[in-house]
């Protein structure tokens, strides 16, 4: 479309639809151009194409009347023909000869007497026929005579004479098959020397043929060039009587009726833009005097407590979340554990990160899922590891082992309660990771934690374990953090953000100062990364940092763990 502003509405129409008639004009007169350059330059295409066609046929004339080739065509060329004809004779021949091959070893090795040809002689039938009459009559005769018997003789001559008309008609029959053997055998090795020849011929015609066909070929694609060439030619000058211009004027300008400023509509948009920032701008004055915390800053900046990591809020697919370090060791969560676990080596020396509980302000903060993923993430380090779980209220961290699904089974509680004195640490299916579950709930958990037996255990654990990690209960209304804050060498607080409130932080810090314990730090948990901490840059640059761990592999690293 096309617009013109002008305070006079007369002068706007003129512009507007001379422009349109201008540029009509000057589309048509461009194509028309264009068109007659692209006559220009086929006509000269065509006339070359047509010359190198010329030239290429008559180099295939002159080449077939050189090399006496008429067609490549099997039916009408007689070398392929008689080639053809003279291996169906062959192997007509070659049938021929071995069947009477075979009729003559026979009559070699059994005797013409037992031919087909022989016996279904009717002469020899007819002689055979006498002779065993004149056999009857002779040995009747003998029954009763002796041999000199003159009647005797003469039946014994007349039978040596039918025997031998019958030995003489045998072998004639022998030698009709021996001719025949020998005439099939010259014949073929006649048809093998034609048939040599003919292929002789016939590998020189195609020699011949190669450079035949090369040539041929260089004919067709000169052909196929002109042909596509005059096509074109044809289809341009058809298009220019056809249509000058693809170019179509929907309206022409119409003179303005009323005045199109100022613009209601325009007004109105801006409304609705201001009073949507000013009420996203209400929005974030709202949530900055909340009482929870709602940026990452504020605990290190308000409180002064380190933060050890930030871990990414992330959702269970196929497996659970307490397992995703072990599931998927390049996902953004699990990365974001081998941080903090940096960050808890680094902080306060080996005296404080060596033994140290997680804890949180309240319950369903994620506590667990990060203590179970930080015991993997220490135990692949190749360091001896014991995750135990020091919640005596509420424990669950024996569900994510399976061996240890069932809680009412003997565990940290019946070992200070004095029930069992032994097997109290188990080997997990993970290498250089011990366990010791909660056991039954005990309805005094703080003082427990507080006998001597727990901080015999610990003393016993600290010398065999290079990382002991506790999963402690959460701190608001406990008393079972400010016990075991004395315990261990320090402690690590789980917070969200959105959930984890400011007083709550400041009653916990409180809490653990007064009885003297220390505070490595704190674990932001369940960040959304599309809200804008700080944070987000570093995670899309590690999700597009492309790890190559493929399904197979982890369904290897599942199957190990199950």
């Amino acid at each position: 479309s096309i617009s013109f502003t002008s305070p006079d509405r007369h002068l706007s129409q003129d512009v507007v639809n001379t422009l349109i008639e201008e540029f009509v004009r000057w589309k048509m007169d461009q194509k028309l151009e264009a068109s007659q350059l692209a006559r220009e330059f086929l006509t000269k295409q065509i006339y070359q194409s047509k010359i190198n066609l010329e030239k290429v046929e008559e180099e295939l004339n002159r080449f077939a009347r050189m090399s006496g080739i008429v067609s490549l065509d099997t039916k009408l060329n007689s070398v392929y023909s008689q080639l053809g004809e003279l291996n169906t004779a062959l192997a007509r021949a070659e049938a021929e000869m071995i069947g009477k091959r075979a009729i003559y070893n026979q009559a070699i090795k059994d005797g013409p007497a037992s031919l087909p040809r022989v016996l279904s002689n009717l002469v020899i039938a007819n002689l055979k026929a006498d002779y065993a009459r004149l056999v009857s009559q002779y040995q009747d005769l003998t029954t009763t005579f002796l041999d000199d018997y003159p009647e005797v003789k003469n039946l014994k001559s007349r039978m040596l004479s039918i025997g031998e008309r019958i030995h003489i008609e045998e072998k004639k029959i022998f030698k009709a098959i021996e001719n025949e053997y020998q005439t099939v055998l010259k014949k073929r090795t006649a048809l093998q020397e034609r048939v040599s020849l003919q292929k002789s011929l016939a590998i020189d015609l195609n020699e011949r043929a190669t450079q035949y066909k090369i040539i041929a070929r260089e004919v067709e694609t000169n052909k196929g060039i002109y042909q596509s060439l005059l096509e074109r030619a044809k289809e341009i000058e058809s298009m220019v009587g056809v249509s000058s211009s693809n170019i179509h004027i929907v309206d022409r300008a119409l003179l303005p009726i009323f005045p199109f400023k100022p613009n209601v509509r325009l007004n109105l948009m801006l409304a609705i833009v201001v009073g949507l920032m000013g009420g996203i701008g209400l929005a974030f004055l709202l949530e900055y005097f909340a009482d929870t915390i709602t940026n990452p800053d504020q605990i290190s900046e308000r409180f002064q407590i380190p933060i050890l990591g930030v871990v990414p809020l992330a959702k269970s697919g196929d497996y659970s979340l307490s397992k995703a370090f072990v599931y998927e060791p390049r996902a953004p969560i699990s990365e974001a554990i081998r941080t903090t676990k940096v960050s808890l080596q680094l902080s306060g020396g080996d005296a404080h990160s060596k033994c140290f509980l997680i804890t949180s302000t309240a319950p369903e903060e994620g506590k667990t899922t990060l203590a179970a993923n930080l015991a993997f993430a220490f135990a692949g380090s190749e360091e001896k590891v014991l995750l135990m779980d020091a919640d005596l209220r509420k424990p669950h961290l024996h569900k994510i082992f399976t061996q240890w699904s069932d809680g009412t089974r003997p565990g940290l509680s019946s070992y200070l309660a004095g029930v069992i004195d032994k097997n109290l640490i188990q080997k997990t299916d993970i290498d250089n990771l011990w366990f010791v579950p909660s056991g039954p709930i005990p309805p005094n958990p703080v003082e427990l934690l507080a006998s001597n037996r727990f901080t015999e255990l610990m003393a016993v654990c600290n010398q065999k374990f290079d990382r002991i990690i506790l999963d402690a209960p959460p701190h608001h209304g406990f008393a079972d953090i400010l016990v075991l804050s004395r315990q261990v060498g320090g402690v690590v607080l789980v917070s969200s953000i959105g959930e984890t409130t400011r007083d709550a932080l400041r009653h916990f810090k409180k809490g653990i100062l007064n009885v003297q314990g220390t505070i490595l730090g704190c674990i932001i948990n369940k960040v959304n990364l599309t809200k804008r901490y700080g944070y987000r840059a570093y995670y899309k640059y590690y999700q597009a940092y492309n790890y190559e761990y493929g399904e197979d592999n982890k369904r290897k690293r599942v199957k190990k763990l199950k």
